[in-house]
């Protein structure tokens, strides 16, 4: 499970802790070490967290989002009931999207001051990968067939004082017309762009840290 608070992934893992390189996490063993969640940043691997201590962490991303921590990974021994106990906290939606594709070059939209995918929240007992194609046509203007599955995230915000945990699942389409391309502005879409693999890392600088993982996905299966 890859949730993303603000900027800062979560990754709940039952991985071992060794498989996790030095150079790149900071280790600790909560059983072991005293940590104040105030002053981490970078990458963290946690192992023996308690539930307290992992709500604490969720708290703490939720209410700085100017943080300094980029990724937290928290090892557990029942990944299932762990994930299940953070869904329990927020309220949860479902969406989906994806990563549309013609020629060489990936579609983007600017909105809201950054650059996004394409995506929307599922219809009443909808499908997740039929949502993908219906709401990259209504944002984009662009009909897409599937190719593949590339991840899933979940992704926290603020809605009418409610805590969302919106899970979205993200597909690898290819475009198959494009001739009534426009943004859909209601949905505060400002322009749509094609964006070619060179151009691709400066626009993820003015992005989500959610949309770069998805794109790192995107990277490896293709």
């Amino acid at each position: 499970m890859n949730i993303f608070i603000h900027q800062t992934q979560i990754k709940i893992s039952n991985k071992s802790a060794y498989q996790f390189s030095i150079k790149k996490y900071i280790f600790i063993d909560a059983t072991q070490q005293d940590w104040d969640v105030n002053k981490l940043l970078g990458n963290v691997v946690f192992q023996n967290l308690s539930w307290e201590a992992v709500q604490e962490i969720l708290s703490f991303l939720i209410q700085n989002p100017e943080n300094k921590i980029k990724k937290i990974v928290i090892l557990t021994h029942d990944k299932r009931a762990l994930c299940q106990k953070i869904k329990s906290e927020f309220h949860l939606l479902q969406a989906s999207g994806g990563i549309v594709q013609k020629d060489k070059q990936v579609l983007m939209i600017y909105r809201l001051g950054k650059w996004d995918l394409p995506k929307g929240k599922l219809e009443p007992n909808e499908k997740f990968s039929l949502a993908a194609v219906r709401e990259i046509e209504e944002e984009t203007g662009i009909k897409a067939e599937i190719v593949k599955k590339i991840t899933t995230t979940w992704h926290f915000y603020w809605q009418d004082n409610q805590k969302i945990l919106k899970q979205t699942k993200w597909y690898w389409l290819l475009c198959q017309e494009e001739s009534q391309t426009k943004p859909q502005t209601e949905e505060n879409i400002e322009k749509i762009t094609w964006v070619s693999r060179e151009q691709l890392p400066d626009l993820l600088k003015e992005s989500y840290a959610s949309i770069a993982f998805v794109f790192r996905r995107f990277m490896k299966i293709k």
